[in-house]
């Protein structure tokens, strides 16, 4: 085993600790505001930036496609986020959900590109 893939492995349950006390975090917000919970105005319309800067900064940066695929998924949750809580185009949380099903088909899209890539280069270098 290779120092990188030490590195890396250690660094996944401190990874995996740090998401998991986000998304209970934001779970937490979540489901007070729809149990009715006064929640202050700047958190409440502030959290689906942090999900979009976060998919923006997995999906643009080096790393394996999971990484990528991680960082889409969760830029689109933002956008779900963003646009159900601010209403933006007149779409509420129930009308706003056809956005995943274009976040499926734009992973799809987006694996074979990634998959065309990488045959053209083994085959160049071959």
């Amino acid at each position: 085993m290779d120092a990188a893939t030490t590195h890396r492995e250690d660094r996944r349950p401190a990874g995996s600790l740090i998401w998991g006390a986000f998304f209970l975090l934001l779970g937490g917000v979540l489901l007070a505001g729809s149990l009715g919970v006064e929640i202050p105005v700047r958190v409440w319309n502030g959290w689906p930036f942090l999900l979009i800067a976060l998919g923006a900064v997995r999906l643009l940066s080096p790393g394996r496609g999971d990484r990528r695929s991680g960082g889409l998924w969760l830029l689109i949750a933002g956008l779900y986020g963003w646009i159900g809580t601010w209403g933006l185009f007149g779409l509420t949380w129930s009308t706003a959900w056809p956005i995943f099903v274009i976040g499926v088909g734009l992973q799809l899209v987006l694996q074979a590109s990634v998959l065309r890539a990488d045959r053209q280069a083994d085959r160049e270098r071959s």
